[in-house]
């Protein structure tokens, strides 16, 4: 009975000495995974750059990055804060091939990175930002001379926020949507009107807002462009117009040698004239003692006919 006794009390210190010694072991094994690879881990993941691909799409949604579309971008990263980091120049080729573009921005577990494509071209005022800039503060302008504004040629817009990924390698995708519109001005009748083709004329266009903000929203001051007309082969008055800003509300005018010949700020429907940003707005004004406008709107860079029937 006492041996019995003697053996139960030894197979209990040998039951509590393994149980301690298996959780000084566990103790040990986790502090070293804590202490060691996991911390490794997680100094690379901060450390690992961020990383972006840019997508260009037109105005219905259509992927043209492999098009030439989109001559180069400018990406400007901000941190989680929203405080100015850095600026990236991307050169076409990088946008054919769907290259990724990396952004080493440690210290931070977010990036916003805002893309404009086409504004390298000098044609637009880009903000100049330094750290000490905010993500509100980025602006894209028209440059103007004389109170003329200058045509900012083909602009792509995009943002997006980047997490830092515990995955190497992993990307997101920048999208990029044109934020300019392309408007065709065409006007008849003015031969037959004043019995010759002779005299200098000029378009001019008023529309609402000069800049885009840092959303890539309509911002700014009214501006007006002015385009120098001249007669095709059939008679009728077209101008070169490159690209120009949105506008939601816009009015046209023709100058000859100076003087004003008609204002337009409706359509034939009453619809107050616009320009759709992605589209390409072709306005036909029909001269007479009145004039009257047809509107027809296409996709870009779309070469429209119009056929006279007598």
């Amino acid at each position: 009975m006492k041996g019995k006794k003697i053996a139960n009390r030894f197979l209990f210190v040998c039951t509590l000495l393994c149980t301690l010694l298996f959780a000084a072991c566990s103790s040990d094994s986790a502090e070293e995974s804590t202490m060691g690879i996991s911390d490794q881990e997680l100094q690379a993941v901060a450390e690992a750059p961020f990383s972006v691909v840019l997508k260009a799409l037109d105005s219905e949604g259509a992927d043209v990055t492999t098009q030439g579309e989109v001559e180069n971008a400018v990406l400007f990263v901000f941190d989680a804060h929203n405080d100015f980091v850095l600026q990236i120049q991307v050169g076409q080729s990088a946008l054919l091939q769907r290259q990724s573009i990396e952004i080493a921005c440690p210290g931070t577990d977010a990036i916003t990175v805002i893309a404009w494509g086409g504004v390298s071209s000098g044609s637009v005022e880009v903000s100049a930002l330094s750290p000490a800039n905010i993500i509100s503060e980025l602006q894209v302008a028209l440059k103007q001379n004389n109170g003329v504004a200058q045509a900012p040629g083909d602009l792509f817009y995009g943002q997006v926020t980047v997490n830092r990924s515990v995955t190497k390698g992993a990307q997101q995708e920048l999208k990029l949507e044109r934020k300019v519109s392309s408007v065709s001005l065409i006007t008849k009748g003015l031969v037959k009107y004043f019995g010759t083709a002779d005299g200098n004329y000029e378009y001019r266009v008023r529309s609402s807002n000069n800049a885009f903000n840092y959303k890539g929203e309509l911002t700014g001051e009214q501006t007006e462009y002015v385009f120098p007309a001249s007669f095709d082969k059939n008679g009728k008055l077209i101008a070169d117009t490159p690209p120009g800003l949105p506008a939601s509300k816009m009015g046209g005018e023709l100058y000859k040698d100076g003087n004003l010949l008609y204002s337009a700020e409706k359509d034939q429907n009453g619809e107050m004239l616009a320009a759709n940003a992605g589209k390409q707005m072709n306005y036909v004004f029909n001269y007479n003692e009145s004039v009257s406008v047809q509107l027809v709107v296409t996709a870009w860079n779309t070469v429209v006919k119009y056929v006279t029937v007598s």
